[in-house]
């Protein structure tokens, strides 16, 4: 079916979402790679931590913070924040993930926040799906 979209002229990633948002039976039934799909389609960002986490273990579905810098273009896991998240964020009134984590950082200058909703990471050659990731841009 991919090499007739192919020849119609689709792109892989154009093909790749119709595959994700497709209700049909035969699609939905067929056991798709869903994280190739979401490689493919660009509607997850994939990670590759830089250091592996020192005190946490990373589970599916878990909440995360994560560090960026783009001068050395590193990714680090921030354990503390991530746990001050997990344990605290839902009782302090605060209604957003993302504010709270900017409560909880001390601010820099040229720091940004970034929430993203789907978020492959990978570390010590395993990998797991985050779908609240909050990433310090720095």
């Amino acid at each position: 079916m991919c090499f007739v979209y192919l020849e119609l002229g689709f792109n892989e990633k154009e093909i790749a979402s119709f595959f994700q948002h497709s209700h049909c039976r035969f699609i939905s039934g067929a056991d798709l790679n869903k994280r190739e799909l979401d490689w493919l389609s660009g509607s997850a960002m994939f990670i590759k931590l830089t250091n592996p986490p020192k005190n946490m273990i990373l589970n599916n579905l878990d909440i995360v913070v994560v560090n960026h810098s783009s001068k050395t273009d590193s990714w680090l896991l921030n354990e503390d924040i991530t746990q001050k998240l997990r344990a605290k964020w839902l009782n302090s009134g605060i209604s957003y993930s993302i504010d709270y984590v900017k409560s909880a950082v001390p601010c820099k200058e040229g720091q940004t926040f970034e929430l993203n909703q789907q978020v492959y990471i990978e570390h010590e050659g395993s990998e797991t799906e985050n779908f609240l990731t909050v990433i310090i841009r720095s």
